[in-house]
């Protein structure tokens, strides 16, 4: 059945809803009531028809593929509480995810042998670009607000701190950033104004973050970047969550029908 078919009967079925509540269990209320039937009317509004959606398993997160919005036909996803509207996840996984909900939603048939396979592929190509510094994995952040106006400091200032002391003075109030996690510094591979710090740098109690200016492109390569952290975060995680209402489709194991995740 054709999308438009599929609206029609969807509002033809809801027209005729709207006359069994009113001819019959509406009347039925309102002599329960003494309510008058001229009073006591509902009109169901319309407001948008999905030939497709897909619902996570925590409340107002989801997607629609409308075909009819209040009596107008359209073609458009609609989405609610997913990653791909928000600014605080880097914006290969937004595409990524996006891309996966296009799948799940906005294609005629579900493809799970395709699903999988851009689930895996993904993984492949963002642990290449982390591993070689890539912004385009990494956390946007934002140095909001003066320090002094905090009463806990935020965990990647200490990533913008480190950034000042070894490259350049960059950040301060209203500058913004891509955050990186490091497991420490190759200083071998340094150079000579970032080896002059390694007295302050090893005199810190950790060395967990690295924020990347908003116009550099690339992490220097001696930062040695905790790839492993990035990607559960940037995708391995992103991806669990969106595809947990159909785990037991795409993940089982052989043997048994237990659903496992092995991203």
């Amino acid at each position: 059945m054709k999308s438009n078919e599929i609206t029609q009967l969807i509002l033809e079925e809801s027209r005729e809803l709207e006359h069994v509540l009113n001819d019959d269990m509406l009347k039925r209320f309102g002599k329960l009531h003494n309510v008058k039937d001229e009073q006591n009317r509902l009109n169901l509004k319309q407001e948008v028809v999905a030939r497709w959606g897909y619902f996570l398993t925590v409340k107002k997160k989801y997607a629609l593929h409308i075909t009819n919005m209040e009596g107008v036909e359209v073609d458009e996803l609609q989405t609610k509480g997913l990653i791909t509207r928000r600014s605080d996840y880097p914006s290969l996984t937004k595409e990524k995810v996006g891309d996966l909900i296009n799948m799940l939603v906005m294609e005629e048939k579900l493809d799970v042998k395709k699903l999988r396979d851009y689930v895996e592929s993904s993984q492949i190509l963002m642990r290449t670009l982390c591993a070689k510094g890539d912004k385009r994995i990494a956390r946007p952040v934002t140095y909001s607000k003066e320090k002094k106006t905090y009463k806990k400091i935020p965990y990647h200032f200490a990533g913008m701190d480190l950034w000042n002391l070894l490259e350049y003075e960059y950040f301060v109030a209203g500058t913004k950033g891509y955050l990186f996690k490091i497991q420490g510094i190759e200083w071998d591979k340094a150079p000579k104004t970032v080896k002059e710090h390694r007295s302050t740098v090893d005199s810190l109690k950790k060395l967990q973050y690295i924020v990347l200016p908003y116009e550099e492109e690339k992490l220097p390569d001696y930062f040695i970047i905790d790839v492993d952290a990035m990607l559960e975060f940037a995708w391995i995680t992103r991806a669990k969550e969106l595809l947990e209402p159909i785990e037991h489709l795409i993940y089982k194991t052989k043997k048994t029908n237990n659903t496992i995740l092995t991203f």
